[in-house]
Protein backbone atom coordinates (compact mmCIF):
# COMPACT_ATOMS: atom_id res chain seq x y z
CA UNK A 1 0.00 0.00 0.00
CA UNK A 2 1.32 3.33 -1.14
CA UNK A 3 1.04 6.96 0.88
CA UNK A 4 0.21 9.84 -1.56
CA UNK A 5 1.27 12.79 0.07
CA UNK A 6 -0.91 15.91 -0.19
CA UNK A 7 0.34 18.45 -2.13
CA UNK A 8 -1.53 22.20 -1.38
CA UNK A 9 -0.07 24.06 -3.86
CA UNK A 10 -1.47 21.43 -6.38
CA UNK A 11 -5.10 21.13 -5.33
CA UNK A 12 -4.31 24.91 -4.80
CA UNK A 13 -3.87 25.50 -8.30
CA UNK A 14 -6.32 22.99 -9.48
CA UNK A 15 -9.53 24.44 -7.68
CA UNK A 16 -8.05 27.91 -8.97
CA UNK A 17 -8.33 26.73 -12.65
CA UNK A 18 -11.80 25.32 -11.93
CA UNK A 19 -12.97 28.56 -11.06
CA UNK A 20 -11.39 30.73 -13.06
CA UNK A 21 -13.51 28.36 -15.73
CA UNK A 22 -16.71 29.18 -14.59
CA UNK A 23 -15.95 32.67 -13.77
CA UNK A 24 -14.70 33.27 -17.62
CA UNK A 25 -17.44 31.87 -18.89
CA UNK A 26 -19.78 33.91 -16.22
CA UNK A 27 -17.57 37.24 -17.17
CA UNK A 28 -18.59 35.89 -21.27
CA UNK A 29 -22.18 35.73 -20.18
CA UNK A 30 -22.48 39.81 -18.50
CA UNK A 31 -22.98 40.85 -15.33
CA UNK A 32 -26.03 38.82 -13.97
CA UNK A 33 -23.79 35.79 -14.60
CA UNK A 34 -20.88 37.38 -12.66
CA UNK A 35 -23.35 38.00 -9.74
CA UNK A 36 -24.79 34.53 -9.72
CA UNK A 37 -21.46 33.18 -9.88
CA UNK A 38 -19.43 35.63 -7.05
CA UNK A 39 -22.44 34.65 -4.67
CA UNK A 40 -23.37 31.12 -5.27
CA UNK A 41 -19.60 30.71 -4.73
CA UNK A 42 -19.82 32.67 -1.54
CA UNK A 43 -22.57 30.57 -0.54
CA UNK A 44 -20.65 27.40 -0.99
CA UNK A 45 -18.01 28.07 0.85
CA UNK A 46 -20.11 29.19 3.99
CA UNK A 47 -22.03 26.23 3.57
CA UNK A 48 -19.17 23.65 3.34
CA UNK A 49 -17.25 24.97 6.58
CA UNK A 50 -20.23 23.87 8.92
CA UNK A 51 -20.18 20.17 6.87
CA UNK A 52 -16.25 19.87 7.01
CA UNK A 53 -15.08 21.06 10.52
CA UNK A 54 -15.73 20.83 14.09
CA UNK A 55 -17.77 23.40 15.83
CA UNK A 56 -14.80 24.97 17.28
CA UNK A 57 -13.13 25.17 14.12
CA UNK A 58 -15.87 27.63 12.19
CA UNK A 59 -14.74 30.68 13.41
CA UNK A 60 -10.90 30.12 12.32
CA UNK A 61 -11.96 28.50 9.07
CA UNK A 62 -14.45 31.56 8.22
CA UNK A 63 -11.14 33.69 9.42
CA UNK A 64 -9.30 32.43 6.98
CA UNK A 65 -11.61 32.59 3.80
CA UNK A 66 -12.02 36.01 4.72
CA UNK A 67 -8.45 36.78 4.78
CA UNK A 68 -7.78 34.94 1.57
CA UNK A 69 -10.87 37.09 -0.07
CA UNK A 70 -9.12 40.41 0.92
CA UNK A 71 -5.94 39.31 -0.05
CA UNK A 72 -7.24 38.45 -3.46
CA UNK A 73 -9.07 41.89 -3.30
CA UNK A 74 -5.99 43.60 -2.75
CA UNK A 75 -3.95 41.94 -5.42
CA UNK A 76 -6.60 42.60 -8.01
CA UNK A 77 -7.19 45.53 -7.24
CA UNK A 78 -3.58 46.38 -7.91
CA UNK A 79 -3.22 43.88 -11.38
CA UNK A 80 -6.01 46.45 -12.82
CA UNK A 81 -4.78 49.47 -11.79
CA UNK A 82 -7.55 50.95 -9.71
CA UNK A 83 -7.34 54.24 -8.36
CA UNK A 84 -9.18 53.36 -5.09
CA UNK A 85 -7.51 52.71 -0.97
CA UNK A 86 -8.44 49.31 0.45
CA UNK A 87 -8.33 49.00 3.61
CA UNK A 88 -7.61 44.98 4.77
CA UNK A 89 -7.92 43.65 8.83
CA UNK A 90 -5.19 41.69 9.81
CA UNK A 91 -5.62 39.49 12.58
CA UNK A 92 -2.89 39.12 14.92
Amino acid sequence: MSVTQFDARAKKQELFDVLLQEFNKAHSEGVESLEAFFTTTAYCLGSFIPVAVEEQSFIPVLSGVIEDVTKGMETGIQAVGAKSTFTRIVRN
